[in-house]
C-alpha cells in the first residue's frame, strides 16, 4: 500500500482462510478491506512505513479490495483480487501470466 495505491507483489489467492501481509510505504495510515469477505474477515491496517498482517475467509471470484479510510478509495485505494478455487488452478495461472501479481512493482516493498 502506498499514497494511494494498492499493488500485489507476492502470492496467489485460494479459495480459504487467505493471509494477508499489508506493507505500508506511506508515511500515512492505510487499511486493507476485502469487500464481502465472509464474517470473521478482518481489516488489515497499517501507520505509515508498518506491516499489518490478518486473514479474509473468501471463495473463488474477484474481489474488490479497498482503503476505507475516508476520502483514500476515491483517491485511488480500490483494486481486485483474484482468489482460485484449487491450488492447481492457481498454480496454472501462475504459470500463465494470469495473476494478480505485479513483477515490475516486486522491487518496492508493497502489497
Amino acid at each position: 500500500m502506498g499514497d494511494f495505491f494498492f499493488a500485489f507483489t507476492d502470492g496467489v489467492a485460494v479459495t480459504g482462510t487467505v493471509e494477508i501481509t499489508a506493507h505500508n510505504v506511506s508515511s500515512q495510515f492505510h487499511n486493507f478491506e476485502v469487500l464481502g469477505a465472509a464474517e470473521g474477515s478482518e481489516i488489515i491496517e497499517a501507520d505509515g512505513e508498518e506491516t499489518g498482517v490478518g486473514t479474509v475467509e473468501v471463495f473463488p471470484g474477484e474481489w474488490t479490495v479497498i482503503c476505507n479510510v475516508p476520502g483514500h478509495r476515491a483517491a485511488g485505494m480500490e483494486t481486485t483480487m483474484t482468489v482460485y478455487a484449487t491450488e492447481e488452478e492457481a498454480q496454472e495461472a501462475i504459470e500463465a501470466g494470469e495473476t494478480d501479481v505485479d513483477r515490475d512493482a516486486a522491487d518496492e516493498p508493497v502489497l
